[in-house]
């Protein structure tokens, strides 16, 4: 799983191709269905990318190269070219504010973070992160805290933004009262 997200950042489709297929038979032996499983290296991958690049910044620097395993797990070499890819800064595409329906799966009062489904998504079991920025979120039983609880659907306005055009966090500014 670690060599198919460094392949996944690297852009190198042939290593993470060969470090997935060993990863997804790992996960089927372990009861997983392949489709699970390559769901979830999927997600491991675009979850992990601010790990991998801390585990290559020593490339160029105090290293030459990296290696996570043996070749036959998938491992491949890792150089400063990987590096430069790896650490590429892909341009944050923010959408225009509008109004979502969503449940709300997970809620922290404290960092105002949200784990969120959007009603009307073609996969509804897809969790988004969010930020809540609405200063009501401190008020007790607030309408997002009540969605919560209730796992109820509430409307609120919002800005998604996009990762590779699919929505891969909301801010959340205001629940819409309908």
């Amino acid at each position: 799983m670690v060599n198919a997200t460094i392949a996944r950042w690297a852009n190198k489709s042939k290593e993470m191709d060969a470090a997935n297929e060993v990863a997804v038979r790992a996960l089927e032996e372990m009861g997983h269905t392949s489709r699970a499983a390559i769901q979830m290296a999927e997600r491991l991958a675009l979850s992990n990318h601010a790990a991998v690049k801390m585990l290559v910044n020593l490339i160029g620097t105090s290293a030459q190269t990296l290696q996570v395993g043996h070749s036959e797990s998938g491992a491949f070499l890792v150089t400063e070219t990987d590096r430069v890819e790896i650490e590429k800064v892909e341009p944050i595409e923010i959408g225009a504010e509008q109004v979502m329906t969503v449940i709300i799966s997970e809620l922290d009062l404290v960092t105002k973070s949200c784990k969120v489904s959007v009603v009307g998504d073609d996969q509804p079991n897809r969790r988004v992160s969010g930020q809540i920025t609405d200063p009501v979120l401190g008020v007790p039983n607030n309408p997002y805290s009540t969605a919560f609880d209730g796992q109820a659907q509430i409307a609120v306005r919002c800005k998604p933004q996009y990762s590779e055009g699919e929505i891969d966090r909301i801010f959340i500014s205001d629940a819409v009262q309908e």
